[in-house]
């Protein structure tokens, strides 16, 4: 991810949802953005990541409580890159399975207004055999 994906995932951010950094249990860092956010900002946080190419890895599902504190429900999704996918191929899936996800979950004792949604982005820096122009151009080393 490059510094203006970045700048632009920060932006989006900003004003939206619960820092997950601030609940316990969860690793504060500076670098990853973990926020717990309303189905309706989680589906445009999909089409941004779709837009900067930045596949899901998956999420998990919380909700928030009547005290203001949040829990998990321990719902969650999750997707792995296929071996013979390319990277936009595994890029469009993840975020159609995502949105499948969220679009169609329901919880049967909570508000649908108390759920909220952690994404996790695929982050590309961890991987060696993705180069930088496979997420651009939608191939794949061989």
């Amino acid at each position: 991810m490059n510094c203006v994906d970045k700048k632009r995932l920060n932006e989006f951010f900003q004003d939206k949802g619960y820092d997950l950094r601030k609940f316990q249990g969860t690793p504060d860092n500076d670098i990853l953005i973990s926020k717990a956010l309303n189905k309706e900002d989680a589906l445009n946080l999909l089409d941004l990541c779709f837009e900067l190419f930045i596949p899901v890895l998956g999420g998990d599902v919380l909700f928030l409580k009547d005290s203001g504190s949040l829990d998990y429900t321990y719902d969650n999704w999750y997707i792995n890159r296929l071996q013979a996918e390319t990277y936009y191929q595994f890029l469009k899936r993840s975020i159609d399975v995502s949105k499948d996800y969220i679009n169609n979950y329901h919880h049967p004792f909570l508000k649908e207004s108390s759920i909220l949604f952690n994404i996790v982005p695929f982050d590309i820096e961890n991987y060696e055999d993705i180069s930088l122009e496979d997420t651009r151009t939608g191939t794949q080393n061989p």
